[in-house]
């Protein structure tokens, strides 16, 4: 592997908060400490993933207050990294966490609430496709509609 890609999984292991100290030393502090710089990049990806799943679960947010959305999400960042390098993909088994997270026990309706944004999701993301012509229904049997 190359010294660059150590590098990469080190700096991506330690946002994801697991060993850090193996990679704090291969940051350059100039002025500032070398773990506070990680923290900057832990920090944005923390922020970056709770967006996402804001965007894709915007009634799960209306529905718990923005604040305990923040506290779920943050809780599921840490469970569930993405596995998949387009963010729109990300947070597919939240509505999965939802309906084992112990605070949510009391509000049964909403991982059904979360799965149903999360198709909504997919469906909007999905690729395009051509739309059949009338004409081409003619040659289909009726017993196959």
């Amino acid at each position: 592997m190359s010294k660059l890609r150590d590098l990469q999984c080190g700096v991506g292991r330690a946002v994801l908060g697991n060993d850090e100290q193996s990679i704090v030393s291969a940051i350059m502090g100039d002025g500032l400490d070398p773990a506070a710089r990680l923290q900057i990049y832990r920090n944005h990806y923390n922020s970056s993933l709770g967006d996402t799943l804001k965007a894709i679960y915007p009634v799960v947010c209306r529905l718990v207050d923005e604040r305990f959305f923040g506290y779920a999400a943050s809780e599921y960042i840490e469970v569930s990294p993405p596995r998949q390098v387009c963010l729109f993909e990300y947070g597919e088994s939240f509505p999965a966490f939802l309906e084992t997270f112990p605070p949510c026990a009391e509000l049964a309706y909403l991982a059904d609430v979360a799965r149903l944004e999360w198709l909504i999701n997919s469906a909007l993301h999905a690729p395009t496709e051509t739309a059949i012509e009338a004409s081409e229904l003619a040659h289909i049997e009726a017993s196959r509609y």
